[in-house]
């Protein structure tokens, strides 16, 4: 038995190729046109910046982000807020094991008994009813603001029923959702025992706008807790129940607050008004509304748009 000794018939010699080294790219523009198309989770440019020097100037530069942000669009959904058993407000990630934020990064500085009520545009808004004031909180640079209530409310018994915080940067492009340096709005809707009210902070100017209110008609009892409220354009939806059902929408940019009917055939569904059933009220467009009615096992979409003369009207349709 021969020993191989690295030869092959012929008497040629065996020679193994080494791999050539990847050539790095020199092309600052090249390398940040690909780096543009890094997943949008906030770990993959912290994993690139440690590469080298080079990737790490690139991808801290402040038009990168820029153009990162404007590239992907919509921020990532990093988790949400919920009640746990106890009666108090967690966060719980939606990322991937390698991508996941610890829940105590997220710790809202809030006291017991204090509600959330929505997140939007990078922002959180609570409301403390006890202390008559509203926290807009910024998770990401861990900066909170406490906002009293209007004082055209006096001290009038008010249930907030909804709100949240919206940013007010007007210059062309911009991404919302890494809004901690720019001016906001803060919007609410709350009710005494017979009027519906509405009002607007501004972060620019430190003060509240006008208070907004219309009276609540008789026909309604109570907010539908199986339909969550929506953010359509610069307006407030709530679908509101009671011997008939009507949807609540306060405009804060043309400052009107009034109501919408539902589809007219809707109401021939029992269910709507005993609550057996659950409702979905989403944005179409700038102008246009989804309303959705999933009773037993079946789903009925209607849809609000306008004609030709600028009238609304509800179509009923397939999903």
């Amino acid at each position: 038995m021969s020993e191989d000794n690295g030869e092959i018939p012929g008497g040629s010699k065996q020679r193994r190729s080494s791999p050539v080294p990847a050539t790095p790219i020199e092309d600052e523009n090249v390398l940040s046109v690909i780096l543009h198309r890094l997943p949008s989770l906030p770990p993959s440019l912290l994993r690139a910046s440690l590469v080298n020097k080079s990737w790490q100037s690139i991808v801290s530069h402040p038009r990168f982000l820029r153009d990162f942000r404007a590239h992907h669009k919509n921020p990532p959904l990093l988790g949400l807020f919920s009640y746990n058993f106890r009666g108090n407000i967690e966060f719980t990630t939606v990322l991937g094991p390698k991508d996941s934020i610890p829940a105590e990064r997220f710790n809202l500085p809030i006291r017991p008994g204090s509600r959330v009520l929505r997140s939007h545009h990078g922002r959180v808004l609570a409301v403390d009813q006890g202390k008559r004031h509203f926290l807009v909180w910024d998770p990401v640079i861990r900066e909170q603001l406490n906002v009293s209530y209007p004082l055209a409310l006096g001290r009038k018994s008010l249930l907030i029923m909804d709100g949240g915080v919206v940013c007010a940067a007007t210059e062309k492009g911009h991404v919302h959702g890494a809004c901690c340096t720019d001016p906001f709005k803060l919007v609410f809707i709350g009710a005494d025992r017979e009027r519906f009210f509405a009002c607007v902070y501004s972060s620019e100017t430190g003060a509240w706008g006008n208070l907004f209110s219309i009276m609540q008609p008789q026909y309604i009892e109570r907010v539908c807790t199986k339909c969550p409220s929506t953010m359509l354009g610069n307006s407030i939806c709530m679908l509101l129940v009671g011997q008939m059902a009507v949807i609540l929408q306060f405009d804060w940019d043309r400052g009107n607050i009034g109501f919408i009917d539902i589809p007219s055939d809707a109401h021939l569904f029992d269910a709507i008004i005993t609550g057996r059933c659950y409702f979905m009220i989403t944005p179409i467009d700038s102008a246009g509304l989804n309303f959705y009615l999933l009773s037993d096992f079946s789903v009925y979409v209607w849809k609000r748009v306008l004609n030709h003369v600028g009238a609304a009207r509800w179509m009923f349709g397939n999903i």
